[in-house]
């Protein structure tokens, strides 16, 4: 961090000769001798050597809108968000976790992949399903799996905010939900 700026403090900035001594200029006295566009030039060098004072990795410019080192901030890396379709997820004692987890939040642009690791296909389809054995779930045609077999993955990006409930067609009691947010 630099040392503040005492307007009367000596600096070893610049010595002038008087006669047969030298004479050490005060930081006022050496603005009066150079001239302010040179003081202005010391100055910005000077702060340039101060480096960043807030251990951020900038510049004391990048902080000054539309400074010399002003730049934007890297882009964050879309995330990559796992559900599991547990074994045995075809049976309704295991609804709650059937897939694990059942409610994920993630961000606009993120992708969420389901992996089934039961011996069973499973769907996951967009819409809605009241869970119960019997009954069939309604599809709102944002997104389908079309079957996901044994071993394999369904990948869906979500590029828009929103609350996206799913559920898997054979099994309704299997259901789940997305939460994108902006």
């Amino acid at each position: 961090m630099c040392k503040p700026y005492v307007e009367n403090e000596v600096s070893n900035m610049s010595m002038k000769m008087t006669g047969d001594r030298r004479e050490t200029l005060t930081h006022r006295r050496f603005i009066r001798t150079m001239g302010g566009g040179v003081a202005v030039a010391f100055a910005v060098v000077g702060l340039a050597a101060c480096g960043d004072d807030g251990n951020d990795g900038t510049s004391p410019f990048a902080r000054i809108p539309g400074g010399p080192a002003a730049e934007a901030a890297p882009a964050e890396e879309p995330a990559a968000v796992e559900v599991i379709i547990i074994p045995e997820a075809w049976d309704p004692t295991n609804a709650d976790i059937a897939f694990s987890p059942n409610v994920v939040t993630v961000k606009v642009g993120d992708t969420v992949t389901w992996s089934n690791t039961d011996t069973l296909f499973h769907t996951v389809i967009s819409g809605t399903s009241t869970g119960e054995p019997g009954k069939t779930g309604t599809p709102d045609g944002l997104f389908d799996s079309g079957e996901v077999q044994a071993g394999e993955l369904f990948e869906r990006t979500f590029d828009e905010a929103g609350t996206f409930t799913y559920f898997c067609t054979p099994h309704p009691w299997m259901i789940g939900e997305v939460i994108v947010t902006g």
